[in-house]
């Protein structure tokens, strides 16, 4: 996969946005690094890529983003089979269908929820993509390269509707050179 052309991260590639995300960047060219916890989810998306022609490449990586060590696998493993890294789209997260299946019928009371469920709860959705940008950024700086990053929602969802969850313009609370997806001319939606 060793390429010039830009290299992306996705967390959570397997299933709904986070796929989504992962076929529109392959579709622009850009290849991509599926991570997931769902191998099956991952063989799925390789499968669907492998009959598509998009023109990106895909690497999949099968990862739980609640183990620490995690991070500098991927990193390394993206690194070592593309030799750059451009973007980071953090995606990945878990709700509360996570702990209880039956959630919608039977919703989840905060009393509930054991402190092993609450600590994995917020490893992936809070500390893996802080995590993840503090392995990969610095690999961008080195390399000149100008980081992209996109956080996912807490709920999985954009603040508004066609715009990424970071605006259409970078503001004062992104560091210096982080620029939202929209300023890199992949299409959204």
């Amino acid at each position: 996969m060793t390429t010039q052309r830009n290299t992306a991260i996705v967390t959570g590639a397997a299933s709904g946005i986070g796929r989504a995300m992962t076929l529109g960047l392959l579709g622009a060219g850009i290849d991509v690094a599926a991570v997931d916890c769902e191998a099956p989810w991952l063989d799925e998306l390789k499968g669907a890529v492998a009959a598509s022609r998009l023109s990106g490449q895909l690497q999949t990586l099968q990862s739980d983003l609640s183990d620490p060590a995690s991070f500098d696998r991927i990193v390394a493993a993206v690194l070592g089979a593309a030799g750059r890294i451009d973007i980071l789209v953090n995606n990945a997260g878990i709700g509360q269908g996570s702990i209880r299946a039956d959630q919608r019928r039977n919703p989840l009371r905060f009393w509930d929820i054991t402190p092993a469920q609450w600590d994995r709860f917020v490893a992936v959705n809070a500390t893996a993509p802080l995590m993840l940008a503090r392995a990969v950024v610095p690999h961008m700086l080195r390399a000149k390269q100008r980081p992209v990053c996109r956080h996912r929602s807490v709920r999985r969802i954009s603040v508004a509707p066609r715009r990424s969850v970071l605006g259409d313009k970078p503001t004062r609370s992104l560091p210096r050179g982080f620029v939202p997806l929209s300023h890199t001319g992949v299409r959204r939606g």
